[in-house]
């Protein structure tokens, strides 16, 4: 009897043991990861806010920049490369589309089918894969983001896309006169940068999800003087589009 009483105490002990260390393990960042099932599939829809600094963007809005420099845009394409979806344990599921070219013109991206249940992150590039950057445009879909665009996201002179692509007027003294050419052509394997951040998201099966995203364009602008640094087509001025590329990690964000 008082080994059946030890063995009883034993195992007691070590199933609260078991329960206090699943429950450090659901509270270690305030987030409850017990989730329903991940059966099924879901529609992902991007959902991209514009903006510059705070302040809706349009184009022929005039801002300013960090150092008094005021400009608008003309032309905004950025391409968000290799999105995937990371559960707690930073395993990626991937939608069908993998790859997004923003244009402010159109809020709405949809990325088709991704596998349902929680997704805590959201990662993607600002930019592509050495593999993707290098390959032939024309062997993508016509309706691939991937595929020739007008204007152009791909280098015509080198094997490789533009990342993104700024374009404008500078007023460079003060006199409500633009007149300077913005031109910020960002592409190159080693200016691709990674960016992730906490979507702590469920998709639900046969629905679609709808994710938003904030696009502020003035974080490009950080740190730069657009009064003598407007103009790179990456090769020609590498250390503006190195400043321009390394900016770009806060440009897209998770409201």
């Amino acid at each position: 009897m008082k080994n059946i009483t030890k063995i009883g105490l034993a195992t007691a002990v070590v199933a609260m043991l078991m329960l206090s260390c699943k429950k450090n393990k659901a509270e270690d960042d305030g987030h409850d990861h017990h989730h329903g099932p991940s059966d099924g599939q879901g529609t992902v829809v991007l959902n991209a806010n514009f903006n510059v600094n705070g302040t809706a963007f349009n184009y022929g809005d005039v801002y300013e920049d960090d150092f008094g420099n005021d400009y608008k845009f003309s032309l905004v394409r950025i391409y968000m490369g290799n999105i995937r979806f990371l559960d707690h344990d930073n395993n990626a599921s991937y939608a069908e589309e993998r790859f997004v070219l923003l244009d402010p013109d159109n809020s709405s991206y949809n990325l088709g089918l991704l596998a349902a249940g929680h997704h805590h992150t959201l990662a993607f590039n600002m930019g592509m894969d050495s593999t993707t950057n290098h390959s032939d445009p024309n062997t993508y879909p016509l309706s691939s983001p991937l595929y020739p665009q007008s204007p152009t996201m791909h280098w015509s002179w080198s094997n490789g896309y533009i990342f993104y692509k700024l374009e404008g007027m500078i007023d460079t003294n003060d006199d409500a006169v633009f007149d300077q050419n913005l031109n910020l052509h960002i592409g190159a394997d080693e200016l691709r940068r990674a960016v992730q951040g906490t979507l702590h998201s469920d998709i639900v099966k046969d629905q679609a999800n709808t994710i938003n995203l904030s696009v502020d364009l003035g974080k490009f602008m950080t740190g730069v003087d657009l009064k003598v640094e407007n103009s790179t087509h990456t090769m020609n001025n590498m250390p503006l589009a190195t400043k321009v590329a390394n900016n770009s990690t806060s440009v897209i964000t998770l409201p």
